[in-house]
């Protein structure tokens, strides 16, 4: 399979480790992070990389994100209930 961008068959795939944290500003620093472990698509001549992550490590990020929407609401409520 040729490389998207610059149609070389130079790719190779690589093992990785990737730390994924809600963009959500630095109030979300301290919730913590998901690790996903990926594999990497690397083009060796332009550096292109494409990965997937696995789909169990997908249900764990939309559980995680589920899960923070929820606490946002509760807490949106609480303040338009109390302001």
């Amino acid at each position: 399979m040729a490389c998207k961008s610059c149609h070389s068959d130079t790719q190779r795939l690589f093992p990785s480790e990737i730390a994924v944290h809600f963009p959500s500003g630095l109030d979300t620093l301290n919730k913590g992070q998901i690790l996903i472990f990926p594999r990497l698509l690397v083009c060796l001549n332009c550096g292109f990389t494409e990965f997937l992550f696995p789909e169990a490590d997908l249900r764990q990020l939309n559980d995680w994100d589920s899960c923070e929407r929820q606490s946002r609401d509760k807490t949106s409520n609480s303040i338009s209930q109390n302001g």
